[in-house]
């Protein structure tokens, strides 16, 4: 009984998304992905956070999670790079004042990386 317990706590483990190193994800995330961002005040730089999609809004608290934040859009793009081929990406910015978008060119930047590696990247934005 504990084999199968551990079997499926494996099986169901986020893996690559959360930005653990490894290889591609084989297959796209059953309710896509979750892109955040926002700007370091300190640093001055582009912070994000990707998360499991989920159907229940995320809290501040849980997108900043420090061991979740992405430094940077070349770090954004090592994340990006293990997602499966086909994912679903949905970069949400309008939840909360405390989140935004970078500028238009950087958002160009990260979608055109993403469907290089055939990954849909759409933003609140896009509405």
């Amino acid at each position: 009984m504990r084999s199968l317990v551990l079997a499926l706590m494996f099986a169901v483990a986020p893996g690559p998304l959360l930005g653990q190193e490894g290889p591609r994800s084989t297959r796209p995330a059953f309710k896509g992905v979750e892109l955040y961002s926002w700007k370091d005040c300190a640093s001055c730089e582009w912070q994000f956070a990707l998360l499991p999609g989920t159907n229940r809004l995320k809290t501040l608290t849980e997108i900043k999670e420090p061991t979740r934040a992405i430094s940077g859009v070349t770090k954004l793009r090592q994340h990006l790079s293990r997602l499966a081929e086909g994912e679903q990406v949905f970069w949400l910015c309008r939840l909360l004042p405390e989140l935004s978008f970078p500028e238009p060119d950087t958002i160009a930047e990260v979608v055109s990386f993403s469907a290089q590696r055939k990954i849909a990247v759409r933003s609140s934005n896009d509405a």
